[in-house]
């Protein structure tokens, strides 16, 4: 999702002056989100796979996003979902987020930072 394009649906959300435009605006805005994720971590073919409507696709997602701790937009982007999808929490995020790094951190010996390779 391009910037400008984040920024326009940020726009129109502002200006909408129904309540229904509004609220149909911040679902468009929301799925453009979570279809920039999906992208992002799972490749251009992965959206036609993720079903939003499904609560499993939304938790595996998470999952598969916490696993990146070594990206750059890992916690934003972990939070977004979080804000996309009601039933996952920020701080189940975190938690999540947190195991990974004390698995890969160099006070254990044993773990490995890319959890792929195990």
């Amino acid at each position: 999702q391009p910037p400008a394009l984040s920024d326009l649906s940020k726009e129109s959300i502002e200006w909408a002056v129904d309540d229904e435009v509004r609220s149909e605006l911040e679902e468009a805005a929301r799925l453009l989100v979570i279809d920039r994720i999906v992208r992002r971590y799972c490749g251009n073919g992965a959206q036609e796979l993720f079903r939003v409507s499904d609560p499993r696709h939304g938790l595996r997602l998470l999952h598969f996003v916490c696993r990146h701790i070594d990206g750059t937009t890992t916690i934003q982007d972990a939070l977004a979902l979080c804000d996309a999808f009601t039933h996952l929490t920020k701080s189940d995020a975190c938690v999540m987020i947190l195991k990974r790094m004390a698995l890969a951190s160099p006070n254990n010996p044993g773990a490995d930072a890319d959890p792929a390779s195990r």
